[in-house]
């Protein structure tokens, strides 16, 4: 699998979705019940939102192997 750049070195592909909030475990505590444990938007509370959470694994994807920080908190921060 390809990995993406960051300044601190290349990121495995399988990290991608973890690694720009810093920890495994800031994940799992903020975004996995609605974006899941693999980040594919079906975690246990994704039936139950408004807007249906993103698929994590495809923003990567569509940005080049670059995971998008700053889009990334804008659209947390806007209420649905």
């Amino acid at each position: 699998m390809a990995g993406a750049t960051y300044e601190t070195g290349t990121i495995k592909q399988s990290e991608l979705l973890i690694y720009p909030f810093k920890s495994p475990s800031l994940f799992s505590a903020h975004c996995a019940d609605s974006h899941g444990s693999d980040g594919k938007g079906n975690g246990p509370k994704s039936s139950s939102l408004k807007a249906k959470p993103a698929d994590l694994t495809a923003v990567a994807k569509i940005t080049g192997g670059r995971f998008p920080i700053a889009r990334m908190q804008k659209a947390i921060k806007t209420p649905v």
